[in-house]
């Protein structure tokens, strides 16, 4: 896996690591920083302005998912790649 992001990383001319450590990772690589820009957890992001759609008071379009209980809780769960590969589930 580290060296298929490696590869992909001498390839690209713009890095955009999620966290300090994914940047300072890249910086100790010897990427120039200004080639990289902390973009932050698009997955989280995606939560967090989807969060705050629902508590103005959206209603989702798909009706399965307007029909989820909204007086419980919810767990959103993603699994990376190397995750999968780890866990042998079919990517």
């Amino acid at each position: 896996m580290h060296d298929r992001r490696r590869l992909i990383g001498l390839a690209s001319q713009r890095h955009f690591p999620p966290t300090p450590q994914a940047r300072d990772n890249l910086l100790r690589e010897g990427i120039s920083p200004e080639h990289v820009a902390m973009v932050g957890n698009t997955v989280v992001d995606a939560v967090l302005y989807a969060r705050a759609k629902v508590r103005m008071g959206y209603k989702p379009i798909d009706p399965e998912v307007a029909s989820l209980p909204s007086d419980r809780k919810l767990v959103l769960a993603t699994i990376t790649t190397a995750a999968v590969y780890r866990l042998h589930l079919p990517a």
